[in-house]
Parts: structure tokens; sequence; C-alpha cells
């Protein structure tokens, strides 16, 4: 029997909400190293996260900074650190952090990423299309995975993501009240 891909199980996690005014306060924020998504007004930015650097395809100066920014995701399989900007023109974020801080319900899922075909552009960066034409660029071969296995019709790339499960107190109806990235995968489709 074929499930809904949605895994149910409770962890220790810990959110830190934050006040972001510049650059050095997201790359002091993170101290890890792990995956980006990064939402700028004119491109989105998919790339690694190394040492306290934004590395990605064909980078440019100045384009991931505060200023460029809707928002950025920056993640591994430990935390994550989401920055938005709000409807004033400032910056909030929140760092997540499982494996320590309360008991927290969680719903784990892998999101299928848009893209059926892989071109490899160089050692590193591949770009992921589908037929109707919009693009991804990312650190495929970084990831483990290889275009031909994106190719492969039975292989598609996912994120996993992560949904934290709270409760109205009012209502006492659950709901999702924050998500996170875990990281990238490659995703097979059981066939049981």
């Amino acid at each position: 029997m074929k499930t809904n891909g949605l895994n149910k199980s409770n962890i220790l996690s810990n959110v830190k909400p934050l006040v972001i005014n510049s650059d050095q306060d997201v790359l002091r924020e993170f101290t890890g190293n792990g995956w980006f998504i990064a939402y700028l007004f004119h491109k989105v930015i998919i790339g690694q996260f190394i040492y306290g650097a934004f590395d990605y395809f064909q980078k440019e100066k100045g384009d991931v900074q505060i200023e460029n920014l809707i928002k950025l995701r920056i993640f591994n399989t430990n935390s994550e650190l989401y920055v938005w900007r709000t409807n004033l023109g400032g910056f909030k974020g929140r760092l997540r952090t499982d494996g320590d801080g309360s008991p927290t319900d969680v719903v784990d899922a892998n999101q299928v990423i848009f893209g059926t075909e892989a071109k490899s552009l160089d050692d590193n960066y591949v770009k992921i299309t589908e037929k109707r034409g919009t693009e991804i660029i990312l650190p495929l071969n970084k990831i483990g995975i290889s275009c031909d296995q994106i190719n492969d019709k039975d292989g598609r790339l996912c994120i996993h993501t992560r949904n934290y499960i709270g409760v109205i107190e009012e209502t006492g109806q659950a709901t999702y009240e924050d998500v996170r990235f875990v990281e990238f995968l490659k995703y097979q489709e059981d066939k049981s």
C-alpha cells in the first residue's frame, strides 16, 4: 500500500526570534555549513553556505545581500535560519534548531522540486528544466545526485521539509505553526 509520504514524529526543537538589520546579522546567526535559497527581487539563487559565505553558480558581487532579499533560507539537517522582508521594509528572522529545546510534534515531507531533465553546467552545478521553460540551477553534484538520476523518469529531486505542529489556544485546533527546509534528496517513488 502506498503512503502519503508524510511522517509524524516528536522531536526536541528550539526557535529563536531574530531582528535582522545587516548582512553581518545573517552571517553571525547561522554558524554551520549547509544549503541556501535566496529569493531576490530579480531572481532565485540556490547554493551552498560554507564557512559563512554564499557559494553559487556565476556568483556576482552583491547578489545575496540584505537590500536585495525578499526572503532567505539557510539550512542543514540540524537547523534553519529564515529571514524575511516585512511590509515596512525591515527584516525579521528566526533560527530553528532541532535536537535541543522542547518536545515538539512535527510532520516530515519530501516536496518534489520542479524539473525532469538535468544538464551539467560544470563540475558542480546542474541546470534542471521542464518543457514549459522554467529552470533551476543548483549544486546537484554536491548533493550526491547525478544528472542521470534526475533524467531517469523514476527519479526526481526533492526538498525534505519539516512542519511544526502547534495548537491555537482559543479553539484547541492543531495547526502548522512553522516549516523549515532540511535537505535536498532524490525522490524515488515507492511502486509497491
